[in-house]
């Protein structure tokens, strides 16, 4: 996010949350005129972190507006072991 962001601080939170897992990325940088998320085409960061995100069945959310810097949050849901996996005999 620095290189783009021109952001003089970023801060990084990890979080349970509704049984899974979330991480939060905010920068004071210039933002961007997105206000929820940035379309598909904006280019190959947000699109590969979405892809990703789904993959494992979470959600991301974007929050950006000039000036105002950006907050990306990705949410994944808990691991669950099948059954009868990862036991010992």
């Amino acid at each position: 996010m620095r290189e783009h962001a021109h952001a003089s601080s970023v801060s990084v939170t990890l979080l349970e949350r509704d049984d899974g897992h979330a991480v939060r990325v905010a920068d004071d940088g210039c933002g961007f005129a997105t206000a929820l998320e940035p379309p598909e085409e904006e280019g190959y960061g947000f699109v590969s972190m979405r892809a990703r995100v789904r993959l494992g069945g979470g959600t991301l959310r974007v929050e950006s507006a000039p000036g105002a810097g950006t907050t990306v949050e990705a949410w994944l849901p808990r691991w669950q072991t099948p059954a009868g996996e990862g036991t010992s005999a």
